[in-house]
């Protein structure tokens, strides 16, 4: 679907007889300022959510049960420490706690085995997670339905990244940028891609694997906010270019076209 959009984003330009029909991406200019180092573009998670007080079910009050496995997304690893507690819900209750196992390689990793009763089979879970020092209670509702399966080695595997379950900003955009062929540096990997809210980040863009000028991502953006800012960092000349013209935070799917 993403590189549906950066081809429509790249074929959008207008030709005579077709004015009217064909959309055409906004073309934004972008000033540049010198920076002497990359900048640490980042989405500040940290909120004021107080801990929460989970209480492990009573086994024996219920007949049926699952396991559910939960990998921590890169972007939440920095903050992740022992004492973040993370547990599945139905109908409000708590049915399942677990905490966090470290491996070698850095990847954190949580299993939880969630208690049901017969009624509970195809209800659908909903899963929260909460990290000390982002003071952030994570709530994910789009999680599977319960489904019996008490297989360890078969356990429901599923990846927890901050934007699908956080209360900060409770609004996403997604957009792919273009940006032309011929540019006054040369793309590497050093580059960034990001957008700003009131200075704040909001989006680090990923760069489109199939085309190395296209990026892709979500600007997340609390209920009045309406607009972001672009901002694109070159390696190679080790500046910042600042796009003026705003994106419209409004479209929940869009393509943009930068032009240098």
């Amino acid at each position: 679907m993403f590189a549906a959009l950066l081809a429509l984003a790249w074929g959008c330009s207008s030709s005579d007889g077709d004015e009217d029909t064909k959309p055409t991406p906004a073309l934004f200019t972008a000033p540049f300022s010198a920076t002497p180092s990359a900048p640490d573009w980042h989405i500040d998670w940290s909120w004021h959510d107080d801990a929460p007080s989970w209480h492990v079910p009573d086994a024996s009050k219920f007949e049926y049960s699952m396991n559910v496995l939960l990998e921590l997304g890169g972007e939440f690893l920095p903050f992740s420490t022992d004492d973040d507690p993370m547990a599945v819900f139905i109908d409000g209750e708590c049915r399942g706690i677990g905490y966090r196992n470290v491996y070698p390689d850095g990847m954190v990793l949580y299993l939880i085995h969630v208690k049901g009763h017969g009624e509970d089979t195809e209800r659908q879970m909903e899963l929260r997670y909460y990290n000390n020092q982002l003071k952030h209670l994570f709530v994910y509702q789009a999680m599977p339905c319960f489904t019996p399966n008490d297989l360890l080695d078969d356990p429901f595997r599923i990846i927890v990244e901050p934007g699908d379950g956080n209360s900060k900003y409770p609004n996403r955009a997604f957009a792919a940028v273009m940006m032309p062929d011929e540019l006054p540096f040369t793309v590497t990997d050093g580059d960034m891609l990001a957008s700003f809210v009131d200075g704040e980040c909001r989006c680090v863009y990923v760069r489109n694997e199939k085309l190395f000028t296209g990026w892709r991502g979500e600007s997340f953006f609390r209920d009045g906010e309406t607009t972001a800012q672009l901002r694109y960092y070159s390696a190679e000349k080790q500046g910042v270019y600042t796009i003026e013209t705003p994106v419209d935070l409004t479209q929940t799917m869009q393509n943009v076209y930068i032009k240098f």
